[in-house]
């Protein structure tokens, strides 16, 4: 038990109080987020929601946020999250780590979120009751924004694949869900111990036979570098 360990006990009102604390912003602020992206952010956004709109679970609702540092990802995530809020749909954030997890709001890392072992196998499996509060959390959800999605093996992703089809009895990809994966292949990719570079490009989830399926949304506008800065570098 946790308390074996020097832990709290695990808090079951902490589940009830989770399928409502799906707090939205004030609309003046959503509207200011939204109002301060740039036209590549605003696309994304608009593109996302769309497809939330539509509710359409009988086709694949997949795309990858693609963006090197400095492109604000996370930005993008946090519109969307209180977009679907306001419009009264329930969102599971999600990501490989927990730094990340902890900027989106409402955030979780995937293993807590999924009950996902942590060595994950071509024959793994979720440790989720089907009748539990936590599995009723993500029935219910319309929309699945994975954080670091690079970092997760192709086997993370089969897993909840199959989880949210056997979920939702639903065959389309993910159970018929709206998921944003997003991240950037060009910094961390899975950890293998003592792997070589080969078997971790192996376990990375490019190797996913439905990631092509996805579609692919690109931030190229790095917003960390001031226009002065920019500027500067192409005078040099």
């Amino acid at each position: 038990t946790l308390k074996s360990i020097g832990l709290p006990e695990y808090d079951a009102a902490i589940i009830d109080s989770e399928s409502n604390q799906q707090d939205t912003l004030p609309l003046s602020i959503q509207h200011d987020l939204i109002d301060s992206a740039n036209q590549e952010q605003r696309d994304i956004i608009s593109t996302i929601m769309k497809c939330v709109s539509l509710e359409n679970t009988n086709v694949p609702n997949a795309y990858f946020i693609d963006g090197p540092g400095g492109t604000e990802k996370t930005f993008v995530y946090k519109c969307l999250i209180n977009s679907c809020i306001e419009m009264g749909y329930d969102v599971i954030p999600v990501a490989c780590t927990g730094i990340a997890a902890i900027l989106l709001p409402g955030g979780r890392t995937l293993h807590s979120r999924f009950k996902l072992p942590l060595i994950l196998t071509d024959t793994s499996v979720s440790s989720l009751k089907v009748n539990s509060k936590e599995t009723s959390i993500i029935r219910k959800s319309k929309f699945i924004i994975w954080d670091e999605a690079p970092m997760a093996s192709a086997c993370a992703l089969m897993v909840v694949n199959q989880l949210l089809k056997y979920m939702m009895e639903n065959n389309v990809f993910f159970g018929g869900k709206v998921i944003v994966l997003g991240g950037d292949f060009r910094q961390v990719l899975p950890v293998v111990p003592h792997g070589s570079r080969q078997l971790t490009i192996q376990n990375c989830i490019k190797n996913f036979p439905i990631l092509p399926h996805f579609k692919i949304l690109k931030l190229l506008r790095n917003m960390r570098v001031k226009q002065n800065e920019i500027e500067f570098s192409k005078f040099l």
